[in-house]
């Protein structure tokens, strides 16, 4: 994960706009269009409906929080519903003491007001109990669920009584002041809903792809312009008082649509993951049919390997004596009686023996390492002096061929498999080798250290390799093509071999080429093989 997209799950700007800054810009032109005092003037009837429209929206917003709550087995859902229904009942205590309560100026003065400043303390301490205690907090069956919604049932329970009680108290010696702020006890909730809009980005709720936490944030929103606007309200039932109740409407409205869209999302996903699962189960049977198969292939397979390992290794066997006879008949005493046809007999054996013998190692290698039975071995060397050592392995086929292997490297110490390296590079410069022009052949060997790492490169003036052969390159026995096979001979293992190798050291190969315009390898190692494991 890169630094950007780590910063861009702690704090998602375009979201924070969208249900942040967005709904604060607009709110605030409404807020600033309900300071007209007499803008909007409103009787106790209207109230009254306001209030009731109040207790039907968060009635149904309980019902869908309760029923995603059982459906989902979601302990947030269930606290929030829970609130909500408190939050009703308050609402409904408010409209009728609007309506039906004695007029006289206590009522009129403390109640109506202290009620429903209850209900929007209460729907904020429940918005921010629950962010802080219950979100992503799942219930793992119905026996705890229940046992859940008892506790909060006592707990919203008895947040609501107490908020009623203080309310009925008369704590407040003065109703409204006369400041801007007139009703300065509102912007307690104002407060919450404030704390719990924090609390909501600081625990990374924004971060969860689902509609109802979207909905809980919008609400949030509102409900701290609901009291903040109700606050600078002069006398009840004016345009700030009026335009409060709206939003209030607004707000549970709001979160009623995006739990109904959070609901049918949810109830969508899990019918695509149920055809998903079906699938997967006709699959699985499928599969079980020919499980047999599989353990039966596998076995064959085994046994190739194990056959393959024993013919290279009984192959090898007789070679050793051939090649010790052949050197034995090539030195000075022995070769004194021989005629030139049969010194060139004795050097045509010996190098078909020494093919062989390449063919049957890279034969054994591919076997171990296809088996993991490869250990590789730390030791100090240097860069350059490994790469003059290669070059000094092929003056043989640079003055067959009269081509140059020039090195550019500078001395760089590694601590690495000394011979696996040198296989890999070699396996490289034989293949250079074979496909550059004679007398115009050039090869360049470089390294260099970026980081921790050393990289290799064998470039070459050759016949390049397209881009679709590279797609197939390090494959075993991928010929480039079947005529280059005839011509420049090669059993398709030396690339397979020094993938291998090379996925062995914790390192990477790759090539850069073009047809007709030669190619470039390059292997890149740990230069601490230690450190890399």
């Amino acid at each position: 994960m890169t630094k950007a997209k780590s910063a861009e799950q702690k704090f998602n700007f375009s979201y924070f706009f969208r249900y942040t800054i967005l709904p604060t810009v607009v709110l605030l032109v409404i807020a600033y269009i309900a300071s007209i005092p007499d803008l909007w003037v409103v009787s106790e009837t209207d109230h009254f409906y306001f209030e009731m429209v109040s207790v039907t929206l968060a009635v149904i917003l309980a019902y869908y929080c309760l029923v995603r709550a059982v459906t989902f087995k979601d302990k947030f859902s269930m606290f929030v519903g829970l609130g909500f229904v408190a939050s009703a009942s308050i609402d409904l205590l408010h409209g009728f003491l609007t309506i039906y309560g004695p007029i006289t100026d206590s009522v009129m003065e403390y109640f109506i007001p202290q009620t429903w400043v209850a209900g929007r303390i209460l729907t904020a301490l429940i918005l921010f109990i629950g962010i802080m205690k219950f979100t992503r907090n799942l219930a793992d069956n119905d026996k705890e669920l229940k046992k859940s919604a008892t506790v909060y049932s006592a707990i919203v329970s008895l947040l609501a009584v107490v908020i009623i009680l203080i309310s009925i108290a008369k704590p407040f010696p003065f109703i409204v002041i006369d400041l801007p702020i007139h009703r300065p006890y509102e912007i307690i909730a104002t407060g919450i809903s404030l704390a719990a809009i924090a609390l909501f980005y600081r625990k990374k709720l924004n971060l969860l792809d689902n509609k109802f936490y979207n909905g809980i944030l919008l609400l949030l929103v509102i409900e701290t312009f609901v009291t903040l606007t109700i606050s600078y309200s002069a006398h009840v039932f004016d345009t700030a008082f009026t335009v409060a109740h709206m939003l209030k409407n607004t707000g549970y409205l709001v979160l009623i649509l995006t739990q109904y869209t959070s609901i049918s999302e949810q109830y969508s996903k899990r019918h695509i993951l149920y055809e998903k699962l079906i699938t997967a189960h006709s699959k699985l049977e499928d599969k079980i049919k020919t499980e047999e198969e599989l353990v039966n292939l596998k076995k064959v397979e085994k046994m190739k390997d194990e056959f393959s390992a024993m013919i290279t290794h009984e192959l090898r066997t007789p070679l050793t004596p051939i090649l010790g006879n052949v050197d034995y008949l090539q030195n000075k005493k022995a070769s004194e009686n021989l005629t030139d046809e049969q010194k060139n007999a004795i050097l045509s054996i010996k190098n078909n023996a020494v093919h062989l013998n390449k063919l049957i190692s890279d034969f054994l290698d591919v076997e171990k390492l296809s088996m993991n039975k490869v250990e590789f071995k730390t030791s100090q060397f240097d860069a350059k002096k490994i790469l003059e050592k290669i070059r000094e392995n092929f003056e043989y086929v640079m003055t067959d061929k009269n081509i140059t292997i020039e090195i550019k490297s500078e001395s760089i110490d590694i601590a690495s498999d000394k011979q696996r390296v040198q296989q890999i590079l070699e396996n490289l410069v034989r293949n250079a080798c074979d496909f550059v022009e004679k007398n115009k052949g050039k090869i360049i060997l470089d390294s260099e250290k970026i980081g921790s790492n050393i990289i290799f490169s064998v470039r070459d003036n050759g016949i390049g390799i397209s881009e679709e052969a590279q797609k197939n390159l390090f494959r075993k026995f991928y010929q480039i093509d079947t005529s280059y096979k005839r011509k420049h001979g090669g059993n398709g293992l030396g690339l397979s071999i020094c993938k291998a190798i090379t996925d062995g050291l914790k390192g990477n190969i790759w090539v850069e080429s073009q047809k007709g315009h030669g190619a470039t390898f390059y292997v890149q190692i740990p230069q601490k093989l230690e450190d890399a494991r």
